[in-house]
């Protein structure tokens, strides 16, 4: 909560600093999480437990093939100021909707919206982007490495803990 905007920062910080001494245990989703309680004095240290966030993967993971002349880069996040999309848009030369259209990019970029399929989604591309200005421990990034995806992903929050950079990613 405290990665999060200022407006609601207060707000989170307050409620989670006069719940935590009720609370006989408090889950972080990461490692950088339990630092940032412990660094914002909420709860107590005995108390904070890291329990990653997790996914069920396939037996086997799905057979890639060899690295196409274009590769496809998938990105699954929402549209906030938390997941800096623009970033990746722009590092790439591209931007949200508007800037879509803007740029005359509306063919090679597609807006899935909310899905329930992300895991067979994932299967089409060659490469996971996650660019995020927060973060705890991401779903989308476990569920990109379940699909032998190479993740690109920014370096803030627990992301570090999941991908190894220059090994399952950057």
């Amino acid at each position: 909560a405290f990665a999060k905007p200022a407006p609601s920062r207060f707000a989170y910080w307050a409620a989670e600093f006069a719940l935590a001494p009720l609370a006989d245990a408090i889950v972080c989703v990461s490692g950088w999480d339990r630092r940032l309680a412990l660094s914002h004095r909420v709860g107590r240290p005995n108390h904070l437990h890291v329990i990653h966030n997790g996914i069920r993967v396939p037996p086997e993971p799905p057979h890639r093939g060899s690295w196409p002349d274009r590769p496809r880069i998938v990105c699954v996040a929402r549209l906030s100021s938390q997941k800096d999309v623009p970033l990746l848009l722009e590092a790439l030369q591209r931007e949200t909707e508007e800037r879509i259209a803007q740029l005359g990019i509306g063919d090679r970029v597609r807006l899935l919206g909310d899905r329930p399929d992300v895991v067979s989604q994932l299967s089409q591309y060659d490469v996971f982007a996650l660019p995020s200005n927060w973060e705890g421990f991401p779903f989308s990034t476990i569920e990109a490495m379940s699909a032998a995806l190479p993740v690109v992903a920014s370096s803030v929050g627990g992301v570090p803990e999941q991908v190894v950079d220059g090994g399952t990613g950057y």
